[in-house]
């Protein structure tokens, strides 16, 4: 049979931006059900400065992100981009 076989073109910038911002999600959802848990915290952002420091770019997309979603949801004032 003929095996078709897609490679994808992420890089790993993008990849590590994703476990980043995973790890921040999991804290915040641990916050929700848990409370603050003082080690979790200090575990979650010690594996995205880890990441931060070894791929700097994933680092600015993660901030960027949680950026964006921090300010849609945690202010009374609608997101705008450009003129939407």
């Amino acid at each position: 049979m003929l095996e078709i076989k897609q490679e994808k073109n992420i890089h790993h910038e993008t990849i590590m931006a994703v476990f980043g911002i995973v790890f921040v999600s999991l804290f915040i959802l641990a916050n929700f059900l848990f409370g603050f848990i003082l080690p979790l915290y200090f575990l979650s952002m010690a594996a995205v400065f880890c990441i931060a420091v070894v791929y700097p770019r994933s680092g600015l997309y993660a901030i960027v992100f949680l950026t964006i979603i921090f300010e849609r949801f945690f202010t009374l004032a609608p997101l705008i981009l450009g003129k939407t």
